[in-house]
Parts: structure tokens; sequence; C-alpha cells
């Protein structure tokens, strides 16, 4: 071997060493930096927020329970008596307590039935002249009293059940019943009104509303005696406001 191939071999020798040392630092290199980015990766995922579990929305019911309370007025007077004594009293006046169950047949409107039951807020008593069988004339109370009972279908349309305004719409029948002690008197007539509100959700199942009545109903079309006495309502237009708590179960 010459000298120049003597003195070439260990100089290759060297170069191969440190090829080789360069490719193992960057083996070690590219290892930690595979590692550090994994390392944060897993950091990243473990820190990032879980997603939030969708909660499946809950329709609202499709049957729905009002339960009411408010004040009816008669836009007229009533012709009383008895025998030959005639009074004129003022609009009749009543506390009315009501039960409207119904169904939702569509997003928006719910159709269902409506009953009443009216009680004149004030007592009255009159004091009647009766002769005993010794013939002397004694004075006696009687008293008086006036009630309203009210029976229909219903339909009622809001945008949104227990949370927006509603109109509704009510047909059937109404009676008033007069007593003067044990004895009464009762009169029918047709029944058909309009009504206006706002419900107010104040939790889950339940809502409060506010509601305006006007109604239809012609007790006037004649007078009615009998042993309770003589009654003419000149009243056919009722007017009424309450509140109203709707169900929903």
């Amino acid at each position: 071997m010459s000298a120049w191939g003597m003195l070439r071999a260990p100089a290759m020798t060297g170069v191969s060493c440190i090829s080789l040392c360069l490719l193992i630092t960057r083996g070690i290199l590219a290892a930690e930096t595979a590692e550090r980015r994994a390392l944060m990766a897993r950091q990243d995922f473990e820190a990032a927020p879980e997603p939030p579990i969708p909660t499946p929305e809950v329709a609202p019911s499709r049957f729905q329970l009002g339960v009411g309370a408010g004040l009816t007025l008669g836009l007229g007077e009533v012709w009383e008596g008895d025998g030959d004594v005639v009074k004129v009293t003022g609009p009749p006046t009543f506390l009315e307590l009501s039960l409207a169950p119904s169904y939702r047949v569509a997003p928006e409107l719910a159709l269902g039935v409506r009953a009443a039951f009216g009680l004149q807020p004030s007592s009255r008593a009159e004091v009647s002249n009766s002769v005993n069988s010794a013939g002397p004339t004694r004075a006696q109370s009687v008293s008086l009293e006036r009630n309203m009972w009210q029976l229909g279908g219903t339909a009622r349309y809001q945008s949104e059940p227990a949370r927006a305004w509603y109109f509704g719409a009510h047909a059937g029948a109404a009676a008033v019943v007069d007593s003067r002690g044990d004895a009464s008197v009762s009169q029918w007539a047709p029944h058909v009104g309009a009504a206006v509100g706002y419900d107010l959700r104040v939790a889950r199942p339940l809502s409060l509303g506010f509601e305006l009545r006007a109604a239809y109903a012609p007790f006037g079309e004649g007078s009615h005696t009998s042993s309770a006495g003589f009654y003419d309502y000149q009243v056919s237009t009722w007017l009424g406001f309450g509140l109203i708590a709707n169900v929903l179960p």
C-alpha cells in the first residue's frame, strides 16, 4: 500500500465515525422532540373541557288544566218582586270560580270545556209579613240568593304554551238561579263570549295569567215568575276579569 493510501484510510475512518455520531445525535433529538410533542398533545387533551352533553328537549304536554277566580258583571239591571211589589236592583255581580281542561290539537291551538260557578258576593234579606192562627201580623226575615252556572266548549290560541298572549272563545249555556227562602227560579240562556289574557310561567308545570272576558247571554227575553217571586233580567252583555292558573302535567 502506498503512503497516500495509508494516510487516506484513517481519514475516511474518522469521517465515518463523525457521520455515525451525527446520525445517532439526530435520532436522539428526533426521539426527544417526538416525545415532547406527544406530552404537549396529551396535556392539551387533558386540559380541554369536555364537550357538553346535549339535553333532550321536553315537548310540552298536550293536556292543560286552567283554574280561575274572578269577577263577572252584567251590564243592566234586574226587575224583581213578590206580588204587587216590584223593585229594580243594580247590575248583577258574581264572584266566579272556573275549571277549564283542554287538549292541544295543534302547537298553537287547544280545545276543551269550561265550567264556571258564580256567587253573588253580598248576602241579601228581606222582611215579609204573615198572619198566624191567632190573627196578629208577624214579621219574618227571608234570605235571597243569586247564583250563575256556565258550561260550554272553548277554543284557545296561544303561540307558546304557558308563556305568551292568548285569545279564547267559548260557546255554551248559562243559568241564573234566584232563591227566596226555600223556593227558587232558574233562567237559561245561550252563552257565547271571548277572552284575551297573558300567561307568565312561574314553574315548569305552572303558569299564572290575567284574563279579560266579554260574553253575551240574553236572560232578558221575558219575565219569569214562580213561588220564589218575579224576576226579569234586563241584561244581555257580561264583562269579567280574573286570574288563571294553568297546569301542564
